[in-house]
């Protein structure tokens, strides 16, 4: 018993949850989506701390855009959405944040208390995806997002 919990005192692999978390968030035009928003869709959600959000974005951009090819996702249900965990951010950020809603960036949905930051990983973004019942279907963590990465997401969903 002693030696299960030194184990868990020191693990720095956070459990991930297997069903949606319970959450709201904003993005950075003010559009709100809870977790009771995915009900019934299939939901791909990729996220990073805010220091790797450029991970983000070229994963997220190579999947988005790829899929698109492979099958229409208006008319399949599959949703996705971009968060970023800015619980340790600063003033610099958010100041970025706000002088750039003119640019017609992507939607990014701001976590400012860290409500999805589970698991998350430096240097990584984060994919998941979650059946419209809510259950993880697939979990990876990705620094780049090539061919097979793809492939691999689109095995997934359809």
């Amino acid at each position: 018993m002693i030696i299960f919990l030194l184990i868990l005192a020191f693990n720095t692999n956070a459990i991930i949850p297997d069903s949606l978390p319970v959450f709201k968030l904003t993005d950075q035009y003010g559009k709100s989506i809870s977790n009771t928003d995915l009900k019934n869709q299939t939901s791909v959600l990729l996220g990073c701390a805010y220091k790797d959000i450029n991970i983000c974005r070229k994963v997220g951009r190579k999947i988005y855009w790829s899929l698109q090819n492979k099958m229409d996702t208006d008319r399949s249900g599959v949703h996705f959405y971009l968060f970023i965990d800015l619980r340790n951010s600063n003033f610099i950020v958010d100041r970025y944040i706000e002088e750039n809603k003119d640019r017609g960036f992507e939607s990014v949905f701001l976590d400012r208390n860290g409500i999805l930051s589970t698991g998350l990983k430096d240097n990584f973004s984060q994919l998941r995806i979650f059946s419209k019942s809510g259950k993880i279907l697939f979990e990876k963590f990705l620094q780049s997002a090539g061919s097979q990465d793809v492939v691999n997401v689109y095995n997934v969903l359809i």
